[in-house]
């Protein structure tokens, strides 16, 4: 009886509990909205026009040679050496040249560096390696900032035909076709249709066995004891359950096959713009050595000698035929040397670089060391050139091996110093 009890006890409770729960659910809470803040319609319009959202970005090409020029100063300044960091002034075109003073005590003059196309004033080796080991030797050095020359110009891109002119020249092309033609091309578009596997998908089967055992028969019946081989060369698409393949059609016309005047016009205009920005290149160029040159002959410096490598020789080279001179006797005035490392043509000079030496009367010491990018045969004709001229002040001297950066008395630094004290050896001027 008490057991009962308990049950309807807990029962009623239960139900006196469910409307309890039910009361404590959380209403749905209405909206909120504030007159003093606009409503935010952006995103809205962002999504209602995906074009807008997503916009094409600005193409940008970077300039690698004014970013490697521009970094130097920088990486100087972080060991606190931007004081040889001097600027200069060519042509109203800003640029640097790296300065060190002589530090032996005996100066005997000063050496224009000109690095290769690529590099920069402090590059490893030779110009940077020479830059900071030359001054303990007596001899000043200036590193100066050249520009890359202008990119050679792209062939112009083959421009196809509209698709209207070359659908008219199909249609005269065939309304020109002549019956017997017209006939050919029928029967091979039918035999094609009939080699078509897929021509033949909606055949009965049966009827494709009624005649295999036909022709069987056929051939039992005429002539039991000869068999009848295939014919060579013969191919049935049909047996081989491969379609055809299809017929090649014409590619659309060239546009610049079909107006070769107009192609012939824009190479021209092409040529123009590249000989021009070549002539700007140049004159760039030798304005520059010219102010280096004139730096240092501002810092006291009267014995020079310009240190071209790889493809600034050819510049140094256009320089000192420009300045040099003729003494009585048939020589170069003494003061101007040129020492060339691994020399070679630079694209944006007109005059060969061996016709360039063998008009210089300056003495001339051309290095080549294991990176030299020419072959055997062209060095050796330089020098023979040099010879045949009867050039005396032109040596050629190839260095092979190794060279040291941390070492001033390396292979390199060695034959230099060697060859400036025999041959550009300056006097120090007393100062009155």
């Amino acid at each position: 009886m008490t057991m009962r009890v308990a049950i309807k006890l807990t029962a009623l409770t239960l139900l006196s509990a469910t409307p309890a729960f039910a009361a404590d659910e959380p209403a749905t809470p209405e909206p909120v909205t504030t007159a003093s803040q606009p409503e935010d319609t952006s995103v809205t319009e962002a999504l209602a026009d995906p074009v807008a959202v997503v916009k094409a970005p600005e193409r940008i090409t970077p300039d690698e040679s004014l970013q490697r020029h521009q970094a130097i100063p920088a990486q100087l300044a972080l060991f606190q050496r931007s004081s040889e960091v001097v600027p200069l002034l060519a042509n109203e075109t800003a640029f640097y040249g790296l300065f060190i003073q002589e530090r032996s005590g005996f100066p005997q003059g000063g050496t224009l560096l000109l690095h290769d196309q690529g590099q920069h004033g402090q590059w490893p080796v030779p110009t940077g390696m020479l830059r900071e080991q030359l001054p303990d030797l007596g001899w000043a050095t200036l590193a100066i900032e050249l520009p890359d020359p202008p990119p050679a110009p792209l062939p112009p891109t083959s421009l196809y035909l509209d698709a209207s002119s070359t659908n008219k020249d199909s249609a005269a092309s065939g309304a020109g076709d002549t019956p017997a033609a017209t006939a050919e091309a029928a029967d091979n578009a039918s035999s094609a249709h009939d080699n078509n596997p897929n021509n033949n998908q909606n055949t009965n089967p049966n009827d494709q066995k009624k005649d295999d055992s036909t022709t069987t028969t056929t051939l039992a019946t005429t002539d039991a004891k000869v068999a009848i081989p295939p014919e060579p060369n013969t191919f049935d698409p049909t047996l081989a359950r491969e379609p055809p393949l299809p017929q090649l059609t014409p590619l659309p016309a060239l546009k610049t096959d079909a107006n070769p005047s107009a192609v012939t016009a824009i190479e021209g205009q092409q040529a123009s713009a590249y000989e021009q920005a070549q002539q700007q290149h140049r004159q760039q160029v030798v304005e520059r050595i010219r102010q280096g040159i004139q730096y240092l002959k501002s810092r006291g410096q009267l014995n020079l000698v310009v240190i071209a490598s790889g493809s600034s020789a050819s510049w140094a080279s256009q320089w000192l035929n420009e300045v040099s001179r003729i003494n009585a006797d048939g020589k170069a005035e003494r003061g101007l040397a040129l020492i060339l490392i691994d020399a070679r043509e630079s694209s944006a000079t007109k005059i060969p670089l061996p016709q360039q030496l063998l008009q210089l009367a300056v003495p001339v010491f051309d290095v080549i060391t294991d990176a030299n990018q020419l072959s055997a045969t062209q060095l050796r004709q330089r020098a023979g050139l040099m010879r045949h001229n009867k050039r005396a002040h032109y040596q050629q001297f190839f260095l092979s091996g190794p060279i040291a950066l941390a070492d001033e008395h390396n292979a390199l630094t060695r034959r230099i110093r060697g060859w400036l004290k025999s041959n550009a050896a300056g006097t120090r001027l007393s100062q009155r």
